[in-house]
């Protein structure tokens, strides 16, 4: 037991009693033997006591049944070093049996714990560690409340048949589960059963502990911040549990969330859930079962909120409705995390003091702060640049436009009705001010007041749309969600199970035999890989970061299945901000347009047919591969289709929700990507993903309404209510409006426009073949005998850029930022931000003609590497993601850019990038390490020569190409107004 449970025991044999006598005194010996008897009497239980005993002849028949029951298990061996299916079977029969009748509430049901544990991205994981060449590889587990061990049982599966797929050794047994798996338990009876479940599914090494999850004093536990996966369904809703918490003072001092309840209070899982928060490493997975109450509730709950959006990345939420468990009627929630770097918050209270007390300017130099407060603004419903002028203003005052918003006017109210207000204005020293002194006094005091509202909502926000961070780039967060069925049949069907209280079939009954994962997860152990029609399939590639995937027609997620920027789950609206999660898709009403038009606006559904689309199964090879275009969002990348990826049969055709479309239809993507536009160019039919809009000839164009839908593609995405399954229906496509002038202004307008994408192509083609030509120049010098040397041992100095605060009010020096590299040149492209520096730092980073701009990082690794040269007069410096390069005399400032921009070194140095946050990166040092051809000087100029016809044509074209979505623009918005 000391070895199973880690539990100190009460136990004597007989040579205790011998031991009592020698060399004891009578007295010594006599209370020895007491100590013994006291110590039997009080401290232990009947060993193997399958009855009371209490004389001989009890004994006898309990001996016997002890006897028989020895001879019924002694031919099998009950522990293994890897799973033996007919003891998890024969485990889960006496735990249903045992207990299900009063500790049934305790058991996690195993198509949930399977499912949770199939949305982690476990091999995915070890795999990378794997490649890394980490000395650790397996993730350390735990469960701090792990009842009968459902949980580790499962986990513990799930990553032997990891290792085994990746053909590691230690997929041979089990026994890393000593140094690797804990299960914490409170209850004894259910800590033994824990151990037992181990044993029997052949992971008897894992450690399982009988003590309180949220202690941790025991020393057989891991470190703090040292677990990378947690799964648990810890207990919730127990009354008084602060009273009998038994913490030492140290461990008290670790919860922050603890002196917010009160001794009567039942919120014990919000502990909990701070509990997961220090065990879990930096990039951590949890997934947690938790009341629904957390997401919604006031008073603690939002103190936990708060705490979630600072601790972890919300990866996915998946609501659990009354069926999902026995013995209980709360509705719950799974919660899938990410443990987050505690430097996002210090980062986001830091830029959210600098703009709201301190430098009141935006940072987007080092912090992108314009970015955040584009979409902050966007999400409180406030406009940005009424907005950025109060920030900025000296008197706190906000403009006109942003005081009568509707937060604004709230606050106002608000204020007035606060008791501190009441008060002062109840004083006789308020009563003695002039008017203007009190109107000032109060003004001053309600501007504070406001500001510090915004600034807290300001950090939650940034909290819950990044992702990650750094130099002047953002990788948005993304929350998945699927809602809960809306009545008990509809969740049952979802599940693929129910609960039986029938007599004699009590328990969990499966709706098919064998259980099929219902719409969780995949039962098929060998193709491990849920499909799309499976829940764990899209949790999974939340934790991934990988796009939304499209759902078949015939899915069961359909409807229920969400994926939207973390924001959109929450109300930046309000004056009071709650941090409540609202899982629900907004019901937005349609959006007006965009731009000041003198011709009627028409709603869609009056002047087009709109034609839903359908997905065939896919489980039905016979459905697929027939013949018919079946377009998807990959097809409509380009303005017209015609042709598309993938095809159907007439039979998928004729067995799903998909039909033919004529052509020149419109197709919208209304899902996944909202507002994507293409123009049909063959009869063709669509996956459900797009709303089909086939135009009325004599009244619409179809390719003027797809250059209307193109600018009002915003005001679209309003009526998914963010949310990227949130699917647009087909009632609000037909009230949304559009401009609808004579056919031959559409006309017109169309040609225009046309005559705008033919030069463009054309200018396409021209910069492409340039770029080629350049290449292929480039190319041979790469493939020639040239001595090589380094970039360093060319340069006269390789100098970082500056990071410091930028703002667009001409104030100080021009400074180039990474999207000015255009075309191998620096391009000042009249928006250019200035940082104020006095004139002798600016000395030191003042770019002269001829330096070089090495753009070092991106989030996309094909930015990482743009070279560009600085050839323009006046006073510029550059942004420290830019790296400069001073040319010495042996090399032509432009053949360096031409070699530096070129796919032999590009690939080259992109192999050497990090990935880091989100972000790809590479230093200086890398850079300057990496070698190039070198010719001599006159070949140099001979080089240059020949690319100069080519790199005039390339910029001449690519200045084209950057001009004509403006021009589009412009045509539409003059032909209309």
């Amino acid at each position: 037991m000391k070895e199973t449970l880690g539990e100190d025991i009460t136990y004597f044999e007989e040579r205790d009693i011998d031991h009592a006598f020698q060399a004891h005194r009578r007295d010594a010996a006599k209370n020895q033997v007491k100590k013994i008897f006291r110590a039997l009497k009080f401290y232990t239980n009947s060993d193997f006591a399958f009855k009371e005993v209490h004389n001989k002849k009890l004994f006898e028949q309990n001996t016997q049944v002890v006897k028989e029951v020895v001879e019924l298990f002694q031919g099998y061996r009950l522990k293994y070093t890897s799973k033996q299916a007919f003891l998890g079977n024969l485990f889960e029969l006496l735990l249903n049996s045992g207990f299900k009748q009063s500790e049934g509430q305790f058991f996690t049901p195993i198509p949930i714990a399977r499912f949770i544990v199939r949305c982690l991205p476990l091999r995915e994981r070890i795999r990378k560690a794997q490649e890394e060449g980490r000395q650790r590889i397996i993730p350390r587990v735990m469960d701090y409340a792990c009842g009968s061990a459902h949980f580790l049982t499962e986990i513990v599966e799930e990553i032997q048949e990891d290792l085994s797929a990746l053909g590691l050794p230690q997929g041979d047994s089990t026994t890393w589960t000593r140094d690797h798996v804990w299960g914490i338990e409170k209850d004894y009876r259910l800590a033994r059963t824990a151990k037992i479940a181990m044993f029997l599914h052949g992971a008897g090494d894992a450690n399982i502990l009988h003590e309180d999850g949220l202690d941790h004093a025991n020393p057989a536990l891991p470190k703090m911040g040292e677990v990378d996966v947690l799964v648990a369904n810890p207990p919730y809703s127990v009354k008084d549990f602060k009273q009998h918490l038994r913490l030492a003072p140290q461990q008290v001092a670790q919860f922050r969330l603890l002196p917010s309840l009160t001794s009567n209070s039942s919120e014990i899982e919000t502990l909990f859930v701070e509990r997961a928060a220090q065990l879990l490493r930096i990039g951590g997975l949890a997934g947690l079962i938790l009341p629904s109450s957390i997401l919604s509730n006031a008073g603690i709950y939002q103190r936990t909120r708060a705490l979630i959006l600072e601790k972890f990345l919300v990866r996915g939420i998946v609501e659990l409705g009354g069926s999902a468990f026995i013995a209980t009627g709360t509705n719950t929630v799974i919660l899938f995390l990410e443990r987050r770097d505690d430097i996002h918050l210090e980062h986001f209270t830091c830029r959210a003091d600098a703009l709201y007390n301190d430098e009141k300017t935006p940072n987007d130099n080092d912090f992108a702060d314009s970015d955040l407060l584009r979409a902050y603004t966007e999400a409180a419903d406030l406009p940005l640049n009424a907005y950025r002028d109060w920030l900025a203003a000296d008197d706190g005052e906000p403009p006109a436009e942003l005081e009568q918003t509707d937060l604004f006017r709230t606050y106002a109210q608000d204020f007035e009705a606060l008791a501190t207000t009441k008060t002062r204005r109840n004083q006789a020293g308020f009563g003695k001010l002039s008017r203007d002194a009190r109107e000032a006094e109060m003004r001053g005091k309600l501007q504070r007041h406001i500001r510090e509202a915004e600034r807290e909502k300001f950090i939650y926000f940034a909290l819950a749309y990044v992702e990650a961070l750094d130099t002047g780039e953002i990788v948005p967060q993304r929350t998945t969600v699927l809602r809960g069925a809306g009545n008990n049949k509809d969740e049952q069907a979802f599940l693929g199970y129910k609960w039986s209280n029938r007599r004699g079939a009590e328990g969990m009954v499966h709706l098919r035999e064998p259980y099929d994962g219902g719409a969780l997860y995949s039962t098929d152990r060998d193709t491990r890989d849920d499909g799309p029609d499976k829940a764990a399939h899209h949790l999974r590639r939340a934790f991934l970061s990988i796009e939304p995937e499209e759902l078949p027609d015939d899915s069961a997620l359909k409807g229920k299945l969400g994926v939207a920027a973390t924001p959109a789950y929450l109300d930046f609206t309000r004056n009071t901000f709650t941090l409540a999660f609202n899982l629900s898709s907004s019901d937005n009403e349609p959006a007006g347009p965009l731009y000041a038009t003198k011709y009627k606006l028409v709603p869609l559904g009056n002047i087009t047919d709109i034609l839903n689309g359908g997905t065939p199964s896919s489980k039905i090879k016979e459905y697929w591969d027939g013949g018919i275009p079946w377009a998807t969002l990959v097809d409509v990348k380009q303005r017209e289709v015609f042709s598309t990826a993938r095809t159907i049969s007439q039979t998928g055709l004729e067995n799903s929700n998909a039909q033919i479309l004529p052509k020149n239809t419109v197709l919208l993507s209304s899902r996944a990507t909202i507002g994507e536009v293409a123009i049909a160019r063959i009869a063709l039919a669509t996956n459900q993903g797009f709303k089909n809009l086939i135009c009325d000839k004599t009244i619409l164009l179809p390719e003027f309404l797809y250059e209307i839908l193109l600018l009002q593609r915003a005001s679209l995405k309003t009526l998914a209510g963010g949310m990227n399954y949130g699917e647009i229906s087909k009632a609000k496509i037909a009230q949304f409006p559009i401009p609808l002038p004579p056919l031959k202004v559409q006309q017109h307008i169309v040609e225009e426009i046309e005559q705008v994408e033919a030069e463009e192509m054309k200018a396409r083609e021209t910069a492409d073949q340039a770029r080629e030509a350049i290449d292929a120049i480039v190319r041979q010098v790469y493939e020639s005998n040239t001595p090589r040397r380094t970039i360093e041992s060319l340069s006269g100095m390789v100098q970082y850029g500056l990071s410091k605060a930028m703002n667009e009010d001409g104030i100080g020096y021009k400074i180039f930022r990474m999207n000015e590299v255009i075309g191998g040149r620096m391009v000042d492209n009249g928006a250019m931000k200035y940082i104020d520096i006095d004139a002798d730092e600016f000395a030191t980073y003042r770019l002269d003609k001829g330096d070089v701009l090495f753009n070092r990082t991106n989030g996309s690794i094909d930015q990482v590497g743009k070279t560009g040269l600085f050839d323009l007069g006046g006073e510029y410096c550059c942004a420290s993601y830019l790296i400069r390069i001073v040319p010495g005399p042996d090399i032509e400032s432009r053949l360096l850019v031409a070699l530096m921009n070129s796919s032999h070194f590009l690939n080259e140095i992109r192999k050497q990038a990090v990935r880091s946050a989100g972000q790809n990166n590479i230093n200086a040092t890398k850079m300057k390490n990496m070698d190039i051809p070198v010719p001599s000087l006159p070949n140099q100029r001979s080089l240059l020569d020949e690319i100069g016809e080519h790199e005039r044509h390339r910029a001449a074209a690519e200045a084209l190409i950057a001009a004509a979505p403006e021009r589009k623009r412009k045509i539409l918005l003059d032909g209309i107004k």
